[in-house]
């Protein structure tokens, strides 16, 4: 072979093997980029699960708060009812003893004027049972 002909040959495969070296360097950049960018991709997942998890927490802890505190005012409605239907129950027996007491005086009276005014002192008290046994009935339901 001649020198001439080696030596293209020579130039020739240095230039592939040149060619071949810019192409590896060029494929490991962007290999670099890709490894790169699923890096940070993973550490932003990373992230976005431990703030996910955080959410999670304080939103369980305030489920719990919100629950204590339903259950909180769910005890003191229902003592409430209870304190106010007793309450309700001994007017109404008050007033039923007070209309007896009436009934008991119109028997012993004899004066038109104090039968009267009883009179109208029972109508007084049966209007108050009255309304109390229509709002105590509204609200023992």
């Amino acid at each position: 072979m001649p020198l001439v002909a080696k030596r293209k040959t020579r130039h020739a495969s240095k230039n592939t093997s040149r060619y071949r070296d810019v192409r590896l360097e060029s494929m490991e950049k962007h290999f670099r980029l890709v490894l790169e960018g699923h890096t940070a991709l993973y550490k932003e997942l990373k992230d976005f699960r431990t703030d996910f998890r955080e959410f999670q927490n304080e939103t369980r802890s305030n489920f719990k708060t919100l629950t204590g505190v339903l259950n909180d005012t769910r005890s003191e409605l229902h003592a409430f009812e209870t304190k106010t239907d007793a309450n309700f129950k001994a007017i109404l027996e008050y007033l039923s003893r007070i209309d007896d007491e009436i009934q008991d005086l119109k028997r012993r009276l004899t004066g038109k004027a104090d039968v009267e005014r009883l009179e109208r002192l029972e109508e007084r008290v049966a209007h108050i049972e009255l309304v109390v046994k229509k709002f105590y009935g509204k609200n023992s339901n």
